[in-house]
């Protein structure tokens, strides 16, 4: 997926709703207790959209993604803003390649994207501080995969159950905090009419 996110990154700014989805998912990070906004680790960060919304928001903030394009346009925005307490991580892979801690972990669209969640889930913890929070803004289960049609290659989730993934985030050492609904995402689905996709706003902290 990774050459799919290259080809998109120029014009991923330029969609309304992409811009709009980061923006609600800020707001949802902002209403959230943390223990601290010391550092922020934006895990499929991209073009850097979330991060650019909550720049103030935290001391810093890294962002994280697999996609060099997307990430080149991050660093272009972040230049031309003067913004300095934001950094970006190239990922070969995964969340291994990453080191240090930080006080909270937040994924908008990319869990969805990472088949070996268990994996995932245990870098995330791992690279938590004692009180750190996880918080996962994503699809509900989308039982006939209409919403990546569009992707011939896509071999990710469609969506998630959420009691499946609060079991995984039990396993992996944390303790949900809060499940709640928070944006929808107009598509057209394969029969050709409109359809709702619900997104989810999940917050977890280290039990």
């Amino acid at each position: 997926m990774t050459s799919y996110f290259d080809r998109l990154a120029n014009s991923w700014d330029a969609n309304p709703m992409k811009v709009e989805r980061a923006r609600a998912t800020a707001e949802q990070c902002r209403l959230t207790p943390l223990a601290s906004r010391e550092s922020l680790l934006d895990i499929g960060g991209g073009t850097g959209l979330l991060s650019l919304f909550l720049q103030g928001d935290f001391k810093t903030i890294t962002i994280a993604d697999t996609s060099s394009e997307m990430l080149r346009v991050a660093r272009e925005k972040i230049a031309a803003a003067g913004i300095d307490n934001i950094r970006i991580c190239l990922l070969q892979k995964d969340l291994s390649e990453l080191t240090g801690s930080f006080s909270a972990i937040i994924s908008l669209m990319t869990l969805h994207h990472i088949h070996d969640l268990d994996a995932f889930l245990g870098h995330a913890a791992d690279l938590l501080n004692k009180h750190g929070t996880l918080m996962i803004a994503d699809l509900y289960l989308d039982r006939d995969g209409s919403f990546h049609k569009h992707v011939a290659d896509f071999q990710g989730h469609d969506g998630f159950d959420i009691d499946q993934l609060s079991q995984k985030l039990v396993n992996a050492g944390f303790a949900v905090r809060q499940v709640k609904p928070y944006y929808k995402i107009s598509k057209t689905n394969r029969a050709g009419t409109e359809q709702e996709f619900p997104l989810f706003f999940m917050v977890a902290g280290k039990s």
